[in-house]
């Protein structure tokens, strides 16, 4: 008889992150190359809704961290806000590879390489 797989952990349960106002205003800029991604993927591939709903809930997340400036960072991110998070940081240097020069291009890099350790913990714990 099979097994039933064990989970370590509830990957579905939110995780808090501390992020600063640039790291912020880097995921703004981050999750807009992956909207367009989003919406112009075909809609037959099986969770490009449920990814396009994500992103929303992100953006509004990232947006209300905006809003409240420098005082109080931390929001709570499900493992599926996460996941995008994770693939915005990932794809923005090469995002910004194809449109600018290259100190921002490098700048851009550094930048998200650093928001890319912060969130390597969490995505390790959701992967389980």
């Amino acid at each position: 008889m099979k097994q039933p797989r064990r989970r370590h952990g509830d990957s579905s349960k939110a995780q808090s992150l501390f992020l600063t106002l640039d790291d912020v205003l880097l995921l703004k800029k981050a999750l807009l190359p992956l909207e367009q991604l989003i919406i112009t993927s075909p809609k037959s591939l099986p969770n490009i809704q449920l990814a396009h709903e994500t992103l929303k809930q992100v953006q509004g997340k990232v947006s209300s961290m905006m809003e409240q400036g420098a005082n109080d960072n931390t929001i709570p991110f499900n493992a599926n806000e996460v996941v995008i998070l994770h693939t915005a940081v990932r794809l923005f240097p090469v995002n910004v590879e194809w449109q600018t020069n290259p100190p921002e291009t490098y700048e851009a890099l550094k930048l998200s390489l650093f928001l890319q350790s912060k969130l390597a913990p969490i995505m390790t714990r959701i992967r389980r």
